[in-house]
């Protein structure tokens, strides 16, 4: 028996064998898939804090250069200038905000939405201004502003939220 009892011993050294390998092979592969989502997260992030601190930037920029009463022809180029066009980010695929917070995501599709309509707003006054001798822009100045005050909030909840993307966030853009 002797023979037996060595072909089984070698069978459990070789079963311990192949189990302990597939546990190396699961837990390698686990923690590539881990760093590889981690890295996707930490790219995703970049990319919307990019377009959010963007959008603040072209508003805040555009704001001030807009007067409060549009006449000219320089005004009206200003007021085309002042659109910015569909959140590249959001317009994408809706699902890339699913590691943020409902509350957060709710206020990325408010920034998309009031940009739309502020476009909107913004054909509708230079529309005006060719038959009018000018045009407010008090309530277009208000949209602008709701968006600055907007994009600054969810960049420093994101901040918050993610402690490790410092490098990626302005000092301005935390409060």
């Amino acid at each position: 028996m002797p023979d037996g009892d060595s072909f089984i011993g070698k069978a459990i050294l070789a079963a311990l064998g192949i189990a302990l390998a597939a546990l190396v092979t699961w837990i390698t592969n686990t923690f590539v898939k881990s760093k590889q989502e981690q890295a996707d997260r930490t790219r995703m992030t970049s990319v919307l804090l990019g377009e959010l601190m963007n959008i603040h930037n072209h508003y805040y920029y555009s704001r001030a250069e807009i007067p409060q009463f549009a006449k000219s022809a320089d005004d009206v180029l200003q007021l085309k200038f002042s659109k910015y066009g569909p959140m590249a980010f959001v317009g994408k695929d809706l699902a890339q905000l699913g590691f943020l917070s409902n509350d957060d995501i709710t206020q990325i599709m408010q920034i998309n939405l009031i940009i739309r309509n502020t476009d909107t707003a913004i054909d509708a006054l230079i529309e005006m201004s060719t038959h009018n001798d000018g045009v407010d822009t008090s309530k277009l100045w208000d949209r602008m502003g709701y968006v600055i005050e907007t994009t600054q909030s969810v960049v420093a909840r994101i901040f918050h939220a993610n402690k490790n993307i410092r490098y990626l966030i302005p000092d301005e853009f935390i409060k």
